[in-house]
């Protein structure tokens, strides 16, 4: 089996662990956060530079902590999806690939809302 379906395999079962009731979503954003915030910092930075803004540290970190409002949103929406994904009839894609898009979008929406 190669690299990419064990990664695979492992995000669906974050995934629907994450989804069950009273499981703790610790243990995905732990998995995830090494993914999604290095590209959630350069979004962020290359935002503030093509807006030309000026964000002190703690502003900054402020964006950042958006990163995860969505994740309810994405993981329920994940997994609809990767029944179809399970079964071939949808193309198969890693669930910290998908969340990249929402983690863009958090940061985008609280500094339009922020600074705008």
């Amino acid at each position: 089996m190669d690299f990419s379906n064990e990664i695979f395999k492992k995000e669906i079962k974050l995934v629907t662990l994450s989804l069950q009731t009273g499981f703790d979503k610790k243990e995905i954003v732990e998995y995830l956060r090494p993914i999604v915030l290095p590209v959630g910092k350069t979004f962020l930075n290359e935002h503030i530079k093509k807006q030309e803004w000026v964000l002190s540290k703690k502003e900054k970190e402020i964006a950042l902590d958006t990163i995860w409002y969505y994740l309810d949103f994405a993981l329920n929406k994940y997994n609809k999806k990767s029944i179809k994904m399970l079964s071939g009839e949808l193309e198969s894609y890693l669930f910290s690939e998908y969340f990249i898009w929402f983690v863009k979008q958090a940061i985008l929406e609280h500094l339009q809302a922020r600074y705008k």
